[in-house]
């Protein structure tokens, strides 16, 4: 039982907001209440409720991405200047044991 509300609760399901509550943090008071109403929540199993659970962290990270683009903020992955590449050595090739050897000239 929930030590509160006096719920069963059964193994192995998940209890999850059919709304996100991320996705009503833009909203104010009166509507974001909506999203914490027993109406938006429903129960899944486990695999579901992962898969979910990784849809909408895409989501909301997507969502973050093009937040950020339109306001004009870079990108978190890149701090400072695109670093240049010196390329691979020419003259070496590495064999399937990891030994260095000369390249062959053809």
């Amino acid at each position: 039982l929930g030590a509160i509300c006096e719920v069963v609760l059964v193994p192995d399901w998940h209890m999850d907001h059919i709304r996100p509550l991320w996705s009503s943090t833009h909203l104010p008071p009166e509507e974001r209440i909506e999203f914490f109403k027993l109406d938006n929540l429903q129960t899944l199993g486990p695999a579901a409720h992962g898969r979910k659970t990784t849809a909408e962290a895409k989501a909301r990270a997507k969502e973050t991405r093009l937040k950020r683009t339109k306001s004009g903020q870079r990108s978190r992955s890149r701090r400072g200047p695109k670093l240049q590449s010196r390329g691979f050595r020419k003259d070496v090739t590495r064999k399937l044991d990891g030994t260095v050897v000369p390249r062959e000239r053809r």
